[in-house]
């Protein structure tokens, strides 16, 4: 009689060990394909990054809702438009605003120079640490928005008088109402800007012209005059060259 010995089948690719790792994968696969993953689910937010940086189905351009349209002739007040670290407590001017978007602050130097904020004449002071070394002449180019003037002294001056006059096309001078906004360093730093009636902690731009800051410091009595000229483009043919009324009279004269 012949022994019946068992025939062997076909090993199935599931069974056993490797089936079950098999079996997982298969079931990540899945998973992967049918979960709506989060986009912002990064550790930096770069899916929502992404996502948010895709073009809309819709062909319409939406306008930004968060847009304010003050912000065409003013902007909010930010004390770290000066900078997140201590200025040095030393006579300094510091012209500050916007080039478009990006804010500046810049130390007007008493000196002859081009750039941003140029200094076109130098104030003649001893060299004194009590005697404020500014420039007499400060030109803010075309392009730059001058939105802030930052006056520096040292700890054992204060400042406790500011007047803002502007020029007008016939010569005459003008007042203009000024905002002494929060200044970062309370103990050696004043900011002024203009008070366009938007609020406290909204100055306005200074429109192109011809200015005269004049500042009155404690102790001493010092004094000083800083004149301000702001950039503006060409006149149109026919308007005249402030671009204000030609026929505008009154305001203060020149001191």
């Amino acid at each position: 009689m012949n022994q019946l010995n068992p025939v062997s089948r076909p090993t199935f690719p599931l069974e056993g060990r490797g089936g079950l790792i098999i079996g997982i994968i298969v079931v990540a696969v899945v998973l992967a394909i049918l979960k709506p993953w989060d986009p912002g689910s990064g550790p930096n937010g770069l899916g929502q990054a992404v996502a948010l940086a895709s073009p809309s189905p819709s062909s319409t351009p939406r306008a930004d809702p968060t847009a304010n349209p003050l912000d065409a002739i003013s902007r909010r007040y930010d004390p770290l438009i000066f900078g997140d670290r201590e200025l040095q407590t030393d006579w300094g001017l510091w012209p500050a605003g916007y080039l478009t978007s990006l804010g500046f602050a810049m130390r007007a130097e008493p000196s002859p120079q081009t750039g941003t904020v140029g200094v076109t004449q130098p104030l003649a002071s001893p060299s004194s640490a009590d005697v404020p070394m500014w420039p007499s002449v400060i030109n803010i180019n075309l392009g730059n928005h001058l939105l802030m003037m930052g006056i520096s002294t040292p700890t054992d001056h204060t400042v406790n008088s500011v007047r803002l006059t502007r020029e007008r096309p016939d010569g005459s001078w003008e007042d203009v109402d000024t905002l002494l906004l929060p200044p970062p360093w309370p103990n050696h730093f004043t900011v002024v800007g203009i008070d366009g009636g938007l609020g406290a902690d909204r100055p306005i731009f200074w429109v192109p012209g011809h200015y005269r800051l004049d500042v009155g410091i404690v102790p001493d009595g010092i004094d000083r005059s800083i004149e301000v000229d702001v950039e503006g483009p060409p006149p149109a043919a026919g308007t005249s060259p402030g671009g204000s009324d030609p026929d505008a009279t009154g305001g203060p004269e020149r001191p």
